[in-house]
């Protein structure tokens, strides 16, 4: 770690209100007696906490993917080949050339001498909408063989609400040597992505939860070599301090104003691909809660709180659990392969051993995002009762009469969005590329007409859906879906699509890495 003394030249001092889309799991990394997965608060007020860790390390890593700035090398710390940030591993250090990543937020993780971040984040405590606000929410790993429910994978969480808000805060220090333009533009790159909902916080971020928007920006600038600024700033923060030489800030909703970089955000190295469609419910859905208030039905419907009221839901966990399933289905039938096709699936949804696998197979985060969303539209909550049969004597069996409330009717959107996978030093990936992206459209295509059911109880045909519109976008066009009463109509090459469901079948049935 340098040693030297920073000049510091100006303070910039930027704070905004962020707001909660979707619930989030903030957790405190321990289970309690009462629930396996609870939520960090503050010890002293008992107010949801988010660290400025967690807010400085989501930056960091929405910066890298944007810039492309990863690479595949040995770690030093676990003597394994990981993807890792790009790092200038020179000898000497005044040459060493810095990444726009490490200049804002500091030394790379393998840079053991490099400087500290200009980047002050703070801890943010969070507002929901009531003290009894805090949601809870059953999880469970599915048996993509069986699709039922494997042994001992059942937990429990605890989310903020929609709704959420969190007073964050930000200090970028600029010294003497800092290169002010590439600093600015990295930073409003960063909270840009914040402001603009594509960045997620917390855990399971990949299955909607943890979306959040920036809705009101505040920036002041102190120039420490004048006078009045520098006075500004010691008093900046102290309410009980009353003076005239308090600095108003710029305020606004848009960070890239704020900052001056308005035309200036590097170019998207990203090559994502994003799948939006819109459905209705053909019929009825039920995507058990888990938690059911009393002298409610047995089994209602998930519902999550939206703009101060519980609004019925489809959950980003059992969207993607569905998804993945029919993907597994999709690819092992085309490659009549288990292993090879549960390995291609592994590599686009992610992977965690479970407790009968070893502990140190490699783990792998999913490269789906499946956003949570709301149901929408005309639609009714009604309760039904239910008996089960006795199969031997074909009579209703002794005590199992039971209640459900299902959502009949209403429409949805579905919103993926996919990552494509990093290449290797002198690998190919652009074929495997190709034939994920005709895998999930294989996968889409079944929602879309409703081969494919969501939620529980697709036996007696709840969960179906009926596509809509949608539109697919990646780095070869975007295509609309559902216009002119045609199941699929194309702005760009339709041939283009078909490229890749080519690609999948080439992939799964001839071999490819």
């Amino acid at each position: 770690m340098s040693r030297h003394t920073r000049n510091i030249r100006q303070r910039w001092v930027i704070e905004g209100t962020l707001e909660l889309i979707t619930p989030t799991h903030l957790s405190n990394g321990d289970a309690a007696f009462d629930v396996d997965m609870p939520l960090l608060l503050d010890p002293l007020e008992g107010r949801p906490l988010l660290t400025g860790a967690s807010i400085a390390g989501a930056l960091r890593n929405y910066v890298n993917e944007y810039l492309s700035n990863y690479e595949f090398r040995e770690d030093k710390r676990s003597k394994k080949d990981l993807w890792v940030e790009k790092f200038d591993p020179h000898p000497d250090k005044t040459k060493r050339k810095k990444s726009q990543t490490e200049q804002l937020f500091g030394a790379a993780r393998r840079n053991d001498e490099g400087d500290q971040s200009p980047l002050i984040v703070n801890d943010a405590l969070g507002n929901p909408p009531s003290a009894q606000a805090i949601e809870l929410r059953d999880g469970v790993r599915i048996d993509p063989k069986s699709r039922t429910a494997a042994e001992g994978a059942k937990y429990d969480l605890q989310l903020l609400p929609a709704g959420t808000t969190f007073d964050i805060g930000f200090e970028l220090i600029i010294t003497k040597k800092a290169d002010a333009d590439i600093l600015c533009q990295t930073l409003a790159l960063a909270l840009h992505g914040l402001q603009t909902g594509k960045i997620h916080l917390g855990g399971r971020k990949r299955r909607g939860f943890g979306e959040c928007s920036v809705t009101a920006w505040r920036v002041w600038r102190y120039d420490l070599t004048k006078p009045a600024d520098l006075k500004a700033w010691l008093i900046h923060g102290h309410d009980d301090v009353v003076t005239q030489d308090e600095k108003a800030p710029e305020s606004g909703p848009n960070i890239l104003t704020l900052l001056g970089q308005s035309v200036t955000l590097p170019e998207d190295k990203r090559d994502l691909l994003t799948i939006t469609a819109n459905f209705e419910i053909d019929g009825s859905v039920l995507i058990r809660a888990g938690f059911e208030a009393d002298y409610a039905p047995d089994v209602a419907h998930l519902e999550s709180q939206r703009r101060g009221k519980m609004t019925p839901v489809l959950s980003g966990t059992s969207l993607a659990g569905v998804i993945r399933s029919q993907a597994y289905r999709i690819a092992h039938t085309l490659s009549g392969d288990e292993k090879k096709a549960d390995q291609f699936v592994r590599d686009l949804f992610g992977y965690m051993p479970t407790s009968e696998e070893e502990s140190d197979a490699p783990k792998a985060a999913s490269r789906v995002l499946v956003k949570e969303t709301e149901i929408k539209g005309d639609y009714k909550k009604l309760v039904q009762s239910r008996v089960a049969i006795d199969r031997f004597t074909g009579g209703a069996l002794e005590s199992a009469l039971f209640t459900e409330q299902p959502i009949f009717g209403g429409q949805t959107q579905i919103t993926l969005l996919v990552w494509p996978p990093l290449a290797k030093p002198g690998q190919d990936v652009s074929q495997k590329w190709r034939a994920e992206k005709g895998l999930l459209l294989l996968a889409l295509k079944d929602l879309w007409t409703g081969f494919l059911p969501v939620g529980g109880e697709a036996s007696v045909g709840r969960g179906r859906l009926k596509g809509l519109t949608g539109e697919i976008v990646d780095g070869n066009g975007c295509w609309e879906l559902g216009k002119k009463d045609q199941p699929f109509v194309s702005n760009d090459d339709p041939e283009i699509l078909q490229t890749y469901v080519d690609a999948l079948v080439t992939h799964m049935t001839r071999g490819g890495a």
